[in-house]
């Protein structure tokens, strides 16, 4: 069992190692504050942080389209997060006092989490970037640098200021966790909302959607969408 270590206080780092190090079994790899994109996926990340962080939480994410997930254990201070327990959490709950036989069954209990708990621990932080494994290795692109998404039968394709990334995630998980930060302008297609800019009704009766950023392109939006991407745009000169 490989297990990735977690937590910016060195001396918890250093007490997590040592009891790990005497586990049967057992691989500690290189700990870093936060994990990041191209770390080897483990099969447990133990976070000895609370709350967790939404650098951690990204990075947790960054591996979303690895084969498994890791599970995850939360290194927890009963008098920081008092009302958590293993009931209520996707993660194991390892909690003080830090003994041998407490971390041997935290990792026991820890399996490997599914996209549903990822959207569970994403819920109080969002992402800030969007993240994809590619030829070049895991590539991350900034929320803020997102033109739209369009689903193409099982895959959706972002497309953003310096290109696309194929996601394996979507259009209804991402308009659940984006929330407003999203319009849905057709079935198909989610645009960010601070890109919208103007309707334009084409020579053929359709109405096309334009958005800063996306030169001399527009995209179509669905009948059904129309009414409320106008109530958004209120100077829309479309009809």
């Amino acid at each position: 069992m490989n297990v990735l270590i977690v937590d910016s206080n060195p001396e918890i780092r250093t007490q997590l190692h040592h009891l790990a190090n005497q586990l049967q079994d057992v691989c500690v790899l290189d700990s870093p504050v936060v994990p990041q994109p191209q770390t080897r996926v483990p099969d447990v990340l133990l976070l000895a942080t609370t709350p967790i962080t939404r650098e951690q939480i990204q990075s947790i994410q960054c591996w979303n389209s690895a084969d498994q997930l890791p599970g995850l254990v939360l290194l927890v201070d009963p008098h920081v997060a008092p009302g958590l327990n293993q009931a209520q959490s996707p993660a194991a709950i390892l909690q003080p006092p830090l003994t041998l036989d407490n971390l041997q069954q935290a990792l026991q209990q820890a399996k490997p989490l599914s996209c549903s708990d990822l959207s569970s621990l994403s819920h109080q932080f969002p992402r800030s970037h969007l993240s994809a494994r590619t030829r070049r290795g895991i590539e991350r692109v900034p929320l803020d640098q997102v033109l739209y998404f369009m689903a193409d039968h099982k895959y959706v394709t972002l497309h953003h200021e310096q290109g696309e990334l194929l996601l394996d995630e979507s259009l209804k998980a991402l308009e659940t966790e984006f929330g407003d930060r999203l319009v849905r302008i057709h079935r198909n297609t989610l645009v960010l909302r601070s890109r919208m800019e103007r309707l334009q009704r084409t020579a053929q009766g359709d109405i096309r959607l334009y958005l800063t950023g996306l030169k001399d392109q527009g995209l179509t939006v669905s009948r059904r969408q129309l009414s409320s991407i106008r109530r958004l745009l209120p100077d829309a000169s479309a009809r």
